[in-house]
């Protein structure tokens, strides 16, 4: 039913297909059989599992429908977990996002600009302040977040600047020392993550992550912003560093 699918029907005994046809298995990216019998799926099966091609066994008898899947591994990445975390990489800036903070001068804003700073900005200006009283830590337990929450109401102009409130409701989540994910640590210790000619994408990728973080020692910025108080030219300018 899909047009951008290719397919090929073969209406055979498994002996028919091994002995004409196997070949031509390694072309396809899934197998799909029917009507065969316990013998034959288990021959099937055992072939393609050496190949590395997810098997799908399909059985119907009246209103009795019976799905089978045999596959060596199955990857599913959760695109939108439940509560993710802000990728701000406060802790660790990256040189692009420094040079942009560090050339932003909150004295010199009118009113109007200064109620429209990104919050990520108001961020790194105070850990700044922070940082230099504080051998260069970031604030980590309860008290020492008030604490910073305090810098960052003290620069504000007027009681209702909604970016300032942002960056004090993100200082629990964006002031956080980035460490490697357990289930991404994990994946870097999988022997698969060894790639060779038959590494799928999906362990080829987790290869090349790899190699970047032993390389740089952080993970690449996701480049995800989520909603905040800020023009447009700013809040543009961040999604681009």
């Amino acid at each position: 039913l899909n047009p951008e699918t290719n397919h090929t029907a073969y209406s055979s005994t498994v002996s028919d297909f091994v002995q004409n046809h196997l070949d031509s298995l390694k072309r396809f990216s899934v197998f799909i059989v029917s009507n065969l019998s316990i013998s034959e799926y288990a021959e099937i099966a055992q072939i393609a599992w050496d190949a590395n091609i997810p098997l799908v066994i399909a059985n119907i008898v009246g209103m009795y429908t019976e799905i089978r899947i045999v596959v060596r591994e199955h990857c599913v990445i959760e695109s939108k977990p439940d509560t993710p975390l802000p990728d701000l990489r406060l802790d660790k800036p990256y040189t692009e996002l420094i040079d942009f903070y560090q050339n932003i001068d909150l004295s010199a804003f009118t009113d109007t600009e200064h109620a429209h700073i990104p919050f990520i900005v108001i961020l790194l200006k105070c850990l700044d302040q922070w940082r230099s009283c504080h051998g260069g830590e970031i604030p980590r337990n309860h008290k020492e977040k008030t604490e910073f929450k305090s810098l960052i109401n003290a620069l504000r102009r007027k009681a209702d600047e909604e970016n300032f409130t942002g960056a004090c409701q993100n200082v629990n989540k964006g002031v956080v020392e980035m460490s490697l994910p357990a289930n991404i640590k994990e994946l870097f210790e999988d022997p698969a993550c060894c790639v060779s000619a038959s590494s799928t994408p999906f362990w080829i990728t987790a290869a090349a992550l790899k190699q970047f973080y032993n390389v740089r020692g952080v993970l690449p910025v996701s480049g995800v912003l989520g909603d905040m108080t800020a023009d447009s030219q700013s809040f543009v300018a961040l999604q681009t560093l």
